[in-house]
This record gives C-alpha cells, structure tokens and sequence, in this order.
C-alpha cells in the first residue's frame, strides 16, 4: 500500500486513523466523515461521498471532510428545512473534527478552514454543477486572511470565487453573468488567462460582482456569518435534487422520487494559489484508443470551475512534469492504485497546492467503443479482471458502432445539420440524392454513391435500397418496414424526417428553407438520425482481434443461441462471418421482390389455365432452388429456417397495371379479365386476410412447390458438401392445429416425392409461426403438430396491441411523452402483454412436446432488452438482422451472467 507516502502530504497534521470497523451502521445517520465510508455506500453517501470515503480508506490524498448524508435530505424534504438538533449537533461535531485534521479554524480571521461544498447524487447519468468554494470567507475577513498570507490578490481571488459560486448555486444566477465580467476584465487588462490578472483587477471583479449579485436580488448579497454560508451550501445541495429539469431527467430514468442526495462538505485546496499550484483531469488509461498511458490535461494556478469557464488554458501532464516532479510522480503511483483498486479505467480530477498533490475525485472513465473492447480485454490478460466482468463492461451500443460504418466526431461536430429523422438502421453514409431504384442502380453502376431519399419504402423497393448506400424517408419510425429491410441489407437508414418536402418530377428536395438538386451530396446518420449538408467522410467498421476474443468470451457464457434473418446468400455469408449459429427466418417471399420475379408469380396467381400456372410455378420453384441451394452451402450443417409465403398474394399485384396489359396479350384475353381476376384478390388488410399458412391452404400447389424446392435444394448440396444441410420448414399466421395439419401433409408428400426421384432422404423438422394470440392461447394443440415455435412478435405485438407497425407511429409517439407507454411497442417486447402470450404458449407447448424448440425472429431479436426477456423464459434461439448478431451475442450472453448472479445471491 501507498498510505504512509501519500498521508505524510497532509497539509498541517497526519490524516485521521482510517477506521476498517466503524463503518456506518446507524439506520439513521445524517453526518458520515470520510474515514467512516466506502464506496458501497453510495445510497447514503452519494456516488461522490462514497468514492472520497472509499479513497481515504486506501491512503489515497484526499482533502478531508465528511457527507451529509441522503438521509438528513430525505428529512429536509419532509420538514422543509435543516433545523434538527441531532442534524445540528453532528454537522458541528463533524466540523471541529475537520478543524483538528487540517489545524485551521472555520470562520478564524487569520487562519480560516475554507471549505468546498458539493451535491453528491446517488445515481450517474447528470451534471449537478451546484458546488460552492471557499465558504467561511467573508468581507471582514478577506484582508487577515490576505495579510497571513502575504498575498492579497489570491485572498481577493477566493473571496470572488465564493460569491460567483454561492450566487450560482444558491440565488440560480447564470453564469454567463459572471464570465462576462471576467471576460471583460481580462480584456481590459490584456491578459489571456485568470491567473494573470491583478491585485487591482480582482478587487474590481469583487465590487463589480458585488454590484451584479445585488441588483438581481433587490439589494441582498451573500450572508456574511461563515455557518450561515456553510448553512445555506447544504440546503443548496438539498433543492438542486429537487430542481423540475432535474425531477424531469429522474422520472425519465426511473430514479426514484424518495431517493434523496447527499453533500460533501471538504476542505479548501487551492490550485489557484500560486506558481506552485495547478489543477487537472487525468485518465489511467486513454480514453480513445485505450492504449495503457496516463492521459490528461492541467492548468497551472487554476480551479476546477476556471476548466468549465475558459478562464485558465491547459498543458500536457507532461508540462506537470516540469513544474512539479515530485506531484507529477505521486499522480502516476495514484492512478496506479486506483485503477488496482477499483479494476476499472479511473477519471480522476486532481489539485496541487503549493507543489502537494490532492486527489479529488476518481469515477469509472468515460471511452470510446475502441477504447471499452481493449480496456477490457488489456485487463482481463493483466488479471485485473475476469471474461465476466470483461463482458459485462461492454455495451450493446458500442457493439453497433464497431461494426457499422461511422462519421468521426469531429467530423459531426463541424458538420451544417440539415435535418433531424429517426435512426433506424446504424451507419453512416454519404452520396448523391436520388428519388428512385433506377437511379441508384445507374449510379452505382458508375461507382457513384447514393441516398436515396423518399416518403416511405414499400415492400418492392428492396431491389432499389441494395443499390444505396443510404435511405432517408420523410414518415415512418424505427419499426415500419423500411427499417427493417435497411437492417437487413446492411443499409444506412433515417426514417420520419417530416421537414422533407420531395418533389420528384422537379428532382427537388425541400428540407425547411435549404433546397437540394437531384445529384447533391448529403450525408446521414443512423446513429442519431441526422442529416447534414454534403459528404462527410465515412470510416469503415472496426476489425481487430480484440473484438473477436471479447465476442468468444460472450458466447462460452450464453445459452440462447443466435441465429440470423436472412432472405439472401449475401446477408447468410454476412452473418455467418458476424458469428451467426444459423438461419432463423428466410423469407422466401423476399426473393420474388424483383421485377422479374414478380411478374412470374403475378403470371401463377392470375393464369388463365393450369397449364400456364403449371409453367409458372415450375419457374418459381427454379427461382427457390437456386436461392435455396446457396443459403444451404454458406450454411453447411447449421440448421436453416425456411418461412414459407407470408404475405397476402395482392401484395405482389400492386403498381402491376402495365404488366396486365402484356399478360392480356400473352394469353390472348382482355385486360379486363386480367384486372377482374386481380381485384377478386384485392385484401382491405393485408395484414389479416387471406395470407400466411390460407395461402397454402388456397394454392396448395405453390406451397407444394415451395416444399419441393427447399428439399431438392438440401439434397443437391448434401450430395455436393457429403455434408447434411438441417432445413425446418416455418409456416406462418398459424391459428389452429387443424390447419398445421392440412399443410404438414402437402409438405410430407413433397417429401416423399423428392425422396423418391433423388433416391435420398432430407430430414426437415416442421414449425408453426406463433404471431396471432389465438395461437399462442392454443399453443398446446399446435405443439401437436409444430416441432418447433418461431414468434413473430411484429405482427403479434400488431394484434395484441391493436396497433400498426406501419401506421401508428404517432400513437406511440404521443403515448411516450404522456407516459403511458414507456418504450415502443415494436421495438422493445411489451413483456406484460406481448411477453404473457408468450410465456403461455411455450409452457403449453412443451407440456404437449416436451423437446419443442422455441425462437423469436420479429424486430424485437435485436434488441438487448427483449433478449433478455426472451433468455428468461426459456427460449431456444433469437434470430435477428445480420449486422445484429453480434449485437445479440452480447446481450444473450449478458442476460446470463445476469441470471447466474441473481441466483447466487
């Protein structure tokens, strides 16, 4: 330990004993010194209190003090005000104790104990900027003071520092007011820095602040009685918890209402006295690149608050070197034992006064995602810490940055924002704007990159979002389709932006009063939604070996597995290199989503005879096979999870009005028989007619072929790979066994079929979509005939909720700011609905087959908090985007970390 070292540092007596058995024990405790804390006690003490009570145990150099605890505010709230004699009593016997450590007097003329006096909240997350220094000065005092210390411009100096940060603090002046006036005295003088200004200059900011500070408070100034100002500090600490922006940021966070906030009370050190002096912050490590070197920035003859306000310039630690060795090499040995102690990347802010070195604060650093994934492994090989708290340490956020494209910060920074939309695929990308599919196709043909800017992508714009490399849509959300296809594609996307005004046939886009051409460069942001002018540069995905052992550690601590939707070979590869366990959903309507595709299936559903549909769906089946027999390569052995047709077949009949004109000349019938045969199909909701698993009960033939194609595609690869492919076949919108029942034979006699002509046999397992409440309400009949459940909470949350994903985004909206929903519905499970049905229908199911394997594959298998919903109900597998699996990896693997630390306790 490095106590004795750093404790012979004390300004005019020893510290007091570090007490290891008086720890605070009283139920009701108003007053904790430091050496009576530690940092388990941040309930009582604030995160603040407890990290000064936690340092002063470990010999770390600390102006001591104590902390009026979370339980003394808690009773001020209740009486409304700090008249209590027990309060009283312990802030004075705590004061006297203070007294004999540093050998000065509160409220002595000559040799006052100055004090510093901050709000210490029990929660992170907020700035309180509520601290007042140099309490116990007053007018009267200021010249003894000043002639015991020889120097009468440093006395002036605190004397303005108090008044500036009681009148802050305590009467909620601005600032600005008080920087204004430094600033011009600053100017006036022709100084650069505070601390170049005189003797003669801090006595007119004294009078000057004097002067603001009474006209804004009709003729009252500061309290002159030193315990009044010491008083009045804790009561400040006290009301800034209860401040409205702060009761807003509490009530947003869930912080509860009777969690109150504590206040140290320390002494006074002063990095602003002299040469000799200076201030800092510092981290044990750097905070960008996470390489191991101390970091940092100081300023000589400056207070912590002159950082804030500009008033001092800051040097390298290096420039500490060569003004103060001695500190300079204590800091080092500090940060080395705090980083040791708390086996975390420390932030620590630091004073030196007259050449001594105080520490004070240290708090979990702030990084970068770079710097998190290598701090943490870094630490794990130095056995700082272990894969577990390795893991837990990394975010699911940082996850997202390191592996999507990105602007740098400095670039965003200086950036023209045009815009503001809603994030709803992570990257970033710059390009030409364009209003059409063709367009960026053309474009990308020449190497040209683009955003293609329009009101919304509907299903048969996946074709156009490929060629992209961004999309920003004027309405949706996070959780309408478009997102949803962006995320899969890889692709950069901004939804709900409504300042956009398109103007396609002008190849105009209005965004407030800016107008931008057809072919003018913007750039988006999927992390944050917003939009700027021109091409900022876009940095390439982290990839680097210490992301990969972090990611292996996760997955030894998971059991859910995870899986990917993948409706291309590309997004398969993708994913199976992102660590993806295999396919949870191929929507295989997904491959008819270009023209000419489409027009063979629109061909299928209107043929005017079965020869030509017979012709149709043989080219169908051509279509599935090839896409089939990809996905199962890249695959190889991992099992793989064939959705059949989902959606309403009208789908594929919208915008097709010129098409029915050529099919009317091919099959030599009216276009009005064409069109009359098409209306006949024409659903009033898409979303709950004819569609799913009625398909195939309807057009048995397509999903016979459906079946057909993805077992002559397993046997075609198991006989190229000597390798067996593990396809299960899904069918969707299931309501009853008794339609599970009709499809599971059209699907066994496809089987048989294949069997027979490729003399080989695909194993398949057969499962039911659980995405209608009935059908997790009858989970157990379904079990009967499924081998396996995948919910579809997009359109079960759609059901439940009686919302929809595409069009109910300002409901949600509206119901977020008037907090009835906490979080949307479609992109966070709603556990207490949605989750029930869920919860019910794996229960019933395997109590009818008691192996059922279970998944989820709606937009919710990316989110971390779902995840982990879905860990604890004991799901199989997720199966999310691409770019989400490692997303999903590390939240699977944390929710079990998590689950494994609740049972021990």
């Amino acid at each position: 330990m490095i106590g004795p070292v750093f404790f012979s540092l004390c300004p005019d007596k020893s510290w007091p004993h570090r007490r290891s058995d008086s720890w605070c024990i009283m139920e009701k405790m108003y007053v904790c010194s430091f050496n009576e804390g530690k940092k388990e006690m941040t309930d009582l003490l604030g995160l603040k209190g407890a990290s000064l009570a936690e340092m002063t145990r470990i010999g770390i150099p600390v102006p001591y003090g104590f902390t009026i605890t979370t339980e003394a505010s808690r009773k001020y709230y209740g009486d409304g005000n700090l008249v209590d004699p027990l309060l009283e009593e312990e802030i004075r016997s705590k004061l006297e104790e203070l007294e004999q450590v540093i050998g000065r007097r509160f409220g002595d003329p000559e040799r006052p104990l100055l004090l510093a006096v901050r709000p210490s909240a029990p929660v992170r997350g907020l700035t309180l900027g509520r601290s007042i220094l140099d309490v116990g000065l007053t007018r009267e005092t200021v010249e003894p003071y000043a002639r015991s210390l020889g120097d009468r411009t440093f006395a002036l100096d605190c004397y303005a520092r108090l008044i500036r940060t009681y009148s802050t603090a305590a009467y909620g002046m601005k600032k600005e007011l008080f920087t204004d006036i430094v600033n011009g005295r600053m100017a006036a003088s022709r100084v650069s820095s505070a601390a170049d200004l005189s003797e003669e200059d801090e006595e007119s900011l004294v009078q000057a602040y004097e002067e603001l500070v009474r006209g804004a408070n009709d003729g009252r100034f500061i309290p002159q009685d030193p315990k009044t100002q010491l008083m009045d500090a804790i009561v400040s600490g006290f009301d800034c918890w209860q401040a409205p922006e702060i009761r807003q940021w509490k009530k947003a966070c869930g912080v509860p209402e009777d969690l109150g906030i504590a206040v140290t009370v320390q002494a006074m050190v002063f990095g602003n006295k002299d040469e000799h002096s200076g201030t800092g912050v510092a981290f044990t490590r750097n905070p960008v690149t996470g390489e191991k070197q101390i970091c940092g920035e100081f300023f000589r003859k400056a207070q912590g608050e002159d950082i804030s306000t500009n008033r001092a310039y800051p040097g390298s630690l290096e420039k500490m070197t060569a003004a103060f060795p001695e500190a300079k090499k204590n800091f080092i040995q500090v940060c080395n034992v705090l980083e040791e102690h708390y086996r975390d990347v420390q932030s620590v802010e630091f004073s030196v006064d007259a050449g001594r070195l105080y520490i004070l604060q240290t708090a979990s650093a702030g990084r970068t995602a770079q710097a998190a994934v290598k701090t943490a492994v870094d630490m794990v090989e130095e056995k700082l810490i272990t894969r577990r708290e390795a893991v837990m340490r990394l975010r699911t956020d940082q996850v997202e940055y390191l592996i999507h494209s990105r602007f740098s910060r400095e670039d965003e920074d200086g950036a023209t924002l045009i815009a503001r939309g809603t994030p709803a695929s992570p990257g970033a990308a710059n390009g030409q704007i364009v209003f059409t599919a063709e367009d960026a196709r053309q474009k990308k043909s020449r190497g040209i990159s683009t955003i293609l800017v329009c009101r919304d992508i509907a299903p048969e714009g996946l074709s156009g979002m490929r060629y992209a490399d961004g999309v920003l849509t004027a309405a949706g959300s996070r959780s309408i389709y478009a997102a949803s296809l962006a995320g899969g594609q890889g692709v950069c996307c901004v939804t709900d932006c409504p300042d956009l005004t398109i103007d396609e046939e002008q190849g105009l886009l209005r965004i407030g009063d800016a107008e931008f051409a057809r072919g003018d460069y913007i750039s988006i942001s999927g992390f944050n939604g917003r939009v700027y002018d021109g091409r900022l540069t876009v940095q390439p995905p982290y990839d680097w070996d210490a992301f990969g052992k972090i990611m292996s550690w996760a997955d030894s601590f998971r059991h859910l597995r995870v899986r990917v939707n993948a409706d291309t070979p590309e997004d398969a590869a993708l994913a199976l290199r992102l660590g993806a366990e295999g396919v949870g959903l191929c929507r295989s309507e997904r491959m008819f989503y270009n023209e000419e595709r489409a027009a063979v299936m629109r061909r299928a559903v209107l043929a005017p005879s079965p020869a030509v549909r017979r012709e149709m769906v043989q080219k169908m089946m051509e279509f599935q096979i090839r896409d089939f027999t990809e996905i199962f390569r890249i695959m190889c052995t991992r099992p793989v999870t064939i959705r059949l047709l989902d959606p309403s077949l009208s789908v594929f009949l919208i915008g097709a009005e010129d098409d029915f004109r050529t099919m009317a000349s091919e099959w030599g019938i009216s276009e009005e028989e064409v069109r009359e045969r098409a209306s006949s199909l024409y659903e009033v909701n898409q979303t709950m007619g004819e569609r799913g698993v009625r398909v195939g009960i309807e057009y048995p033939d397509i999903l016979s072929m459906q079946a057909e194609a993805i077992f002559r595609a397993a046997a075609a690869v198991a006989r190229e790979m000597e390798k067996e492919p593990d396809p299960e076949i899904l069918v969707p919108f299931v309501v009853s066994g008794r339609e599970l029942a009709q499809v599971k034979k059209l699907i066994r006699d496809a089987a048989s079929r294949v069997r027979e002509e490729e003399e080989r046999t695909v194993e398949y397992r057969l499962g039911s979509m659980i995405e209608v409440p009935r059908a997790a309400l009858t989970a157990g009949e379904i079990a009967e005939e499924a081998e396996f459940f995948s919910f579809g909470t997009n359109d079960l949350t759609q059901l439940v909720m009686g919302l929809s994903r595409e069009g109910s985004g300002h409901i949600v909206r509206k119901y977020r700011e008037r907090k009835i929903l906490d979080r949307d519905p479609f992109l966070t499970l709603d556990q207490e609905g949605v989750g029930r049905l869920m919860m019910y229908a794996v229960e019933a199911g395997r109590k009818t087959r008691p192996n059922l394997k279970a998944g989820i594959c709606g937009t919710h298998a990316g989110d971390p908090d779902s995840i982990d919903f879905c860990s604890r109900i004991g799901l199989n597998y997720v199966s999310c985007q691409a770019r989400q699996v490692p997303v999903a990896r590390l939240a699977a693997a944390q929710a079990d970390i998590r689950a494994e630390g609740d049972r021990d306790e």
